[in-house]
């Protein structure tokens, strides 16, 4: 298009006055579209980005509400072995016949619960990851959704300009 414009101001002669005219608004939408073009792509890559950013904040906020629910499992998981390893202490000392038995129960629920609470630390470690990292992206929301509809009005006012001029730049040619 800008070569377009360049070569239509080289045709044009320079001794009539709508000849100067006609040079004159070509090289002001020349120049017009030149701006609009640096708008209009910095336009699309702050959408671009903005919504980029906005969709792993969603992601994040998912995981966070996942790893929350994952984390009172992990919590139950760890109350109810720790009462299961109660019990089985109590009742080792009531039945001394039975203690090889309840040693093997016990051995099997401190293994399953030093997995739950380890699995309970991780999951608590991860879930403060993605919690932060999710705050941090909430801190940026409101500005980046500003700056997505600035860019969205500046996007439809450079399609809107483009169009007038189109209409005026038609209507010089097809009168002349």
């Amino acid at each position: 298009m800008k070569t377009t414009l360049e070569y239509l101001c080289t045709l044009i002669a320079d001794d009539d006055e709508v000849s100067m005219r006609i040079r004159s608004v070509i090289l002001q939408l020349l120049a017009d579209f030149t701006q609009w073009s640096c708008d209009y792509n910095d336009a699309n890559m702050k959408i671009e980005a903005s919504t980029l950013v906005l969709s792993k904040l969603q992601k994040l906020e998912e995981g966070v509400v996942a790893n929350k629910d994952q984390f009172s499992e992990f919590v139950s998981i760890e109350s109810e072995l720790t009462s299961q390893l109660v019990h089985l202490e109590e009742r080792m000392k009531e039945l001394q016949e039975q203690i090889s038995v309840i040693n093997e129960n016990i051995s099997i629920s401190e293994v399953a619960r030093d997995a739950a609470v380890r699995k309970k630390r991780e999951t608590f470690e991860e879930g403060r990851e993605l919690k932060a990292q999710r705050d941090e992206l909430r801190k940026r929301r409101l500005r980046l959704r500003v700056e997505q509809e600035l860019a969205k009005a500046t996007k439809g006012y450079i399609e809107d300009e483009w169009s007038k001029i189109g209409k005026k730049f038609d209507k010089i040619i097809f009168f002349h």
